[in-house]
């Protein structure tokens, strides 16, 4: 049985309370946006937090995003890690906004979405309606495995605090940054109800609409390191790992898996050498050594 502060710091009371701490954005009788915001203390950055949104009956606008073309790689996107926030324009909704204190706190994806995105209190008019619920996805890496599974991570407790929003609805995830297709994108069709997470933002006609839309927490925060990176994970055992791992076995077929039946594990060793911002001096020598390993 997990301790009371596993419970409260990385399991069902930690969704319960970011549950509860809903921001009502914006409402009328058509749109509405909320967004949920969680604050956490880690060493040395006291008062740091985690939050996601989802909205209602909304345009998205691709080309507020970024621009025309999509930027692929790190060496040629400057802001790959820390990118520039949308433009005004990338949602409208036809309720006003509320610019409350808890609004202006929002960070990273959720700023980047509804604060500096948002284009509110306006008329659209849709060339189609996408009925089931989408998750646009602005992940923080995509060959990084570490960055990738908090990514995931984050995807998975997102979706598990808002399961009575998404009801039946079908659950569709859109790429909304420019980073391309990532060695382990795969792995998110675990939560989609479509066959493949393989469409980026740049595919959406103009003038699409939403009944239902989500969009992510930033995974920089996420459970694996709020507490400090270097900080060995307190509670491995906590409901939210627990069902998060059973959730990703179960996608692969593993469920039924015990130790010592496997037959054969296929296991994939990336190297990130040629990326520029990463500085090995001795990349080939740790490839060699880690092969041996395996």
């Amino acid at each position: 049985k997990p301790s009371k502060m596993c419970d409260d710091e990385y399991g069902v009371q930690l969704l319960r309370k970011w549950r509860e701490n809903e921001i009502t954005m914006c409402q009328d009788n058509f749109s509405r946006i909320s967004c949920y915001r969680v604050v956490y203390d880690s060493p040395g950055r006291p008062g740091n937090s985690m939050s996601f949104c989802d909205a209602q009956n909304v345009q998205v606008n691709p080309k507020y995003m970024w621009g025309v073309e999509p930027c692929y790689g790190e060496p040629e996107c400057p802001d790959y890690i820390n990118p520039k926030p949308y433009k005004k324009g990338v949602v409208r909704a036809t309720c006003k906004r509320r610019d409350s204190p808890q609004v202006k706190k929002l960070e990273h994806v959720s700023k980047s979405w509804f604060v500096n995105g948002l284009d509110d209190d306006v008329k659209f008019e849709c060339s189609n309606w996408i009925e089931n619920t989408v998750l646009f996805l602005k992940r923080w890496d995509t060959t990084n495995p570490y960055h990738a599974h908090e990514d995931m991570m984050m995807t998975f407790i997102v979706l598990s605090i808002l399961r009575d929003r998404i009801e039946n609805r079908s659950i569709q995830i859109i790429l909304s940054d420019r980073k391309g297709i990532g060695p382990f994108d795969s792995e998110y069709d675990a939560f989609s109800d479509f066959a493949h997470v393989y469409r980026e933002a740049y595919d959406i006609p103009p003038r699409t609409c939403y009944r239902h839309i989500i969009t992510n927490s930033w995974a920089a925060a996420s459970l694996f390191s709020y507490k400090g990176v270097s900080r060995k994970l307190p509670c491995e055992a906590s409901p939210i790992a627990l069902a998060f791992i059973k959730h990703v076995k179960s996608f692969y077929g593993l469920r039924h898996v015990r130790e010592g039946k496997l037959d054969k594990v296929n296991i994939v060793v990336i190297s990130r050498k040629n990326v520029r911002r990463i500085r090995w001096s001795n990349p080939d020598e740790v490839m060699k050594k880690v092969a041996g390993i395996l």
